[in-house]
């Protein structure tokens, strides 16, 4: 496997790197193949490519090096490169257009060789498979078998397609469970729930043992000054059940969790709406949205992890709870007349650059239930704004 040759992210790969795999005689595998030349632009060399890298979304991802020799049984034996240019945009732009359903989280990097370049292809592991070739009306299915690529049979197609499905159904059933879960923290008093599930919730993900992610839990609000992070004044994250808590004195009036799956919810019976009132607190409201979707963003980063997420916001027994005409008034514009206000959740195939823009569509889906056009403390980029500062 490449990487027990370099265990650095892709974007920091170095000529010293690409050295280490001949003279460490790294050899294709499953997840890993050499080609000598870059792929032409006409159409067969364009199929070509699709086929090899779609084979590899559709087995367990992996890596393609364009520029890189074999001895003949896959073994890396010297490194030729190609000539610089637009390979990575070219590569790019014909990926995300021929195929079906999007490659997440695909990385295209030239990583400069002597005078020429090495093209690498990160495709990672997929939870979206199969995908399909859609070049041209190709509509194939490949996958990667040892060194060789075939077309997918019948029965590995549909096995792939209950697959997805099963993972939709687990996923919803769980969420599902983990809302139930909060409605009955606090049968009568009013709370606030956050929470963002990954597309497979039963895989592990999280090393609770991680000192970076417990860290990350009990770190201050990126708000901004004057707001309060999900994890602030909240006890150091510890192991729990499901993977890492950090709770208050009394655990089920708020707390953060992190379980193992990577999935990671918020809940919060105080702090968001007014005390002895009936009204929401629009600024804490938004802040916290923003500070949540953030830290999961952060969450993923380290975890290196490419995985499609439901976010979502759950109010239980928000009967009466009202909107403030502003911030400071005690005047109501709307209220909600219902046990549980379950926002719309949100699907994002691809969260890495994309929180602030999630969060800004998550308030907005709560700010809509309340008549509101949008929430107005969000930017166009989906930067938090105080604007009653």
């Amino acid at each position: 496997m490449l990487e027990e040759f370099i265990r650095k992210p892709l974007s920091e790969w170095e000529a010293s790197d690409l050295d280490r795999l001949v003279d460490g005689g790294a050899r294709e595998d499953d997840r890993l193949e050499f080609k000598s030349e870059m792929y032409g632009n006409n159409d067969e060399p364009t199929r070509e490519m699709l086929r090899d890298v779609t084979a590899l979304a559709n087995h367990q991802g992996g890596y393609l090096l364009i520029g890189v020799n074999e001895n003949g049984d896959g073994v890396a034996s010297d490194i030729p490169g190609v000539l610089l240019g637009d390979h990575d945009e070219r590569l790019r732009a014909s990926l995300r257009s021929n195929v079906t359903p999007r490659l997440n989280g695909l990385e295209v990097v030239i990583v400069p060789y002597n005078a020429a370049g090495v093209v690498v292809i990160h495709v990672p592991f997929s939870y979206t498979r199969p995908h399909m070739v859609t070049f041209k009306g190709l509509n194939q299915f490949w996958k990667r078998h040892g060194r060789e690529k075939n077309p997918m049979a019948i029965d590995e197609i549909q096995f792939a397609f209950e697959r997805r499905l099963e993972g939709q159904s687990k996923m919803d059933s769980f969420v599902t469970a983990r809302k139930r879960h909060a409605q009955g923290l606090v049968p009568s008093e009013a709370a606030l729930f956050l929470y963002a599930t990954p597309a497979l919730p039963d895989q592990a993900l999280v090393d609770i043992h991680d000192e970076r992610i417990r860290l990350l839990m009990n770190s201050d609000s990126r708000a901004g000054a004057g707001a309060i992070g999900v994890g602030a004044h909240l006890s150091p994250a510890r192991p729990s059940l499901d993977g890492l808590k950090a709770a208050d004195s009394d655990s089920y009036r708020r707390y953060l969790s992190v379980h193992r799956s990577g999935h990671v919810e918020y809940f919060s019976e105080w702090g968001w709406h007014k005390e002895g009132t009936n009204l929401m607190f629009p600024p804490v409201v938004a802040g916290t949205i923003f500070d949540f979707v953030l830290l999961v963003e952060e969450i993923y980063a380290l975890l290196g992890a490419v995985v499609p997420m439901v976010f979502g916001i759950v109010l239980t027994h928000p009967d009466g709870i009202g909107y403030p005409r502003r911030s400071n008034s005690d005047e109501t514009v709307a209220a909600w007349s219902t046990p549980v206000l379950d926002v719309p959740a949100i699907f994002e195939d691809h969260l890495a650059g994309n929180g602030r823009m999630v969060a800004a569509d998550l308030a907005n889906h709560l700010w809509n239930a309340f008549g509101f056009e949008k929430c107005q403390y969000f930017d166009v980029e989906g930067e938090f704004k105080d604007v009653d500062r």
